[in-house]
């Protein structure tokens, strides 16, 4: 995603909505949400997103994520204090239930518009659909 963001930068909203589709993904997706910095938290998505089978095996992927965390420069106590009360819970739950709704069943799912990409979508095909969305 981040070289669409430079390539259509101020051209288009990228909004990103949680999906997870087992107990322990929403709890990397709070991971994710309790880095405030936005910069940071696309860095921190990043690691949890390619770091998934380090930490889907792990008996304690909280570790494994707060090493990521770390490793954006997040301030540890406050994102210790947030992932511990699950500040995100329902928000997140309600991002669930809008996939749910738009028929999401799969990750990743990508709109652009009202075009719905499943999978891993090659970077070309992704750039095209939303050059045909801006025309």
């Amino acid at each position: 995603m981040s070289k669409l963001k430079k390539e259509f930068k101020n051209q288009i909203d990228f909004r990103h909505k949680d999906f997870p589709l087992r107990p322990l993904t929403a709890m990397a997706a709070e991971a994710v949400r309790c880095v405030e910095d936005a910069a940071k938290q696309d860095q921190m998505r990043a690691l949890v997103f390619g770091g998934q089978r380090r930490w889907s095996l792990s008996k304690a992927p909280q570790n494994i994520w707060a090493t990521y965390a770390a490793a954006t420069g997040t301030a540890m106590k406050k994102w210790r204090s947030c992932t511990y009360s699950r500040t995100h819970k329902k928000a997140i739950e309600a991002d669930r239930t809008l996939g749910f709704n738009m028929g999401v069943n799969a990750t990743p799912t990508i709109f652009v518009g009202n075009r719905k990409l499943v999978g891993a979508v090659p970077y070309r095909d992704l750039a095209a659909a939303v050059r045909t969305q801006l025309k």
